[in-house]
Order: structure tokens, then sequence, then C-alpha cells
């Protein structure tokens, strides 16, 4: 079954605080007085320059062939 006609708005986790916004905002009835952003838990003090070194060649291949929908439909690459 193909649910994506049912779904209006995709929010992307490099987006999070924005996107939940959004659909804070299309629900409507919401108090903003209560709410103060997104908080971050378990946050790592491992920083990574850029993720894609953390893939092998192999590693790519099998992600590009096992999400190639979303990678597609979302536009990424590596």
């Amino acid at each position: 079954i193909d649910y994506r006609k049912y779904i209006d708005f995709y929010g992307k986790f490099e987006n999070l605080q924005e996107d939940f916004d959004t659909i804070l905002n299309r629900i409507g009835d919401f108090s903003h007085t209560s709410y103060d952003g997104l908080w971050h838990r378990n946050k790592s003090e491992y920083i990574i320059d850029d993720w894609r070194t953390m893939y092998t060649q192999e590693l790519r291949e099998y992600v590009a062939h096992k999400y190639s929908e979303d990678i597609m439909g979302f536009n990424y690459s590596f």
C-alpha cells in the first residue's frame, strides 16, 4: 500500500525543531506559552566533522540499496 497520498508533510531530522513547530502550527489548538522548544537528551560529546567518514564503501552500498526510496524521495546523497 502506498501511504504517500495520505501524507501532506514530511519532517526531516536535520530540520527537527523547525518541522516540529510547523506540525504544531498545523494542529492549531496548541498553547505556545508552555512550550519552549524540543530538548536534547543523551547528547554525545563525540564530535565528527563529517558523518560520511564513518561509512565504509560496503556500508555505503548497503545503505544506498536498502534506503534507495528514501534517499531519492528526500533528495539525499552521500
